[in-house]
């Protein structure tokens, strides 16, 4: 992945330039542990601009711990996690169906408090999870190992590296081969 643009302002405006190798758009919001996403319609054609706006869906508060069964299909081999939320911020854990992109995904725990535990079951149609938080545009991610196992528990940790703030507008370079065709989207 990379983070285009880290700390928009309400009201700003930003030119992203990007190329063929984004598959999507994460939008994560401060302040909020949802975000929205952004796919290229059946063409592969992004929008030249794009209004972004905030999820609607009301988070679920977590107290200190619970069990959620995270699984598409109930009958399928549960396998558990035991996620332990030490971030100090409200953290939502998000399942990853596909090893490409996070779609389909399930959102196994939305708004984990600090310091609450949670036992999530899944199985093997989840390729990673993402966790984010409360507050703060980044993630932290968690992939099986290359047994494609998971541990039986997790410590949720806060991202460690800092966010670039933006002003009320610019223009932002993403791609990664600075050669390839430019794509532009107006956020």
């Amino acid at each position: 992945f990379q983070d285009c643009v880290v700390g928009m302002a309400e009201g700003a405006k930003a030119l992203v330039t990007l190329d063929s190798s984004f598959k999507y758009f994460i939008m994560t919001y401060h302040g909020d542990a949802r975000d929205t996403e952004l796919y290229p319609d059946a063409n592969m054609k992004y929008p030249s601009s794009y209004v972004i706006k905030a999820p609607s869906v009301s988070a679920v508060q977590v107290g200190s711990s619970g069990s959620y069964d995270c699984r598409s299909d109930k009958s399928s081999t549960p396998i558990t996690i035991e996620f332990d939320n030490e971030s100090g911020k409200l953290v939502r854990v998000r399942g990853c169906q596909n090893q490409y992109s996070c779609k389909p995904f399930q959102d196994c725990v939305v708004g984990m408090a600090e310091g609450a535990k949670a036992l999530v079951t899944l199985d093997s149609s989840f390729k990673y999870f993402i966790m984010t938080y409360h507050g703060d545009a980044r993630d932290t991610e968690l992939y099986p190992d290359a047994n494609m196992k998971y541990p039986s528990s997790y410590v949720i940790k806060a991202p460690s590296v800092s966010a670039v703030q933006v002003g009320s507008s610019g223009s932002y370079d993403c791609r990664s081969d600075k050669s390839s065709t430019p794509i532009t989207i107006e956020f």
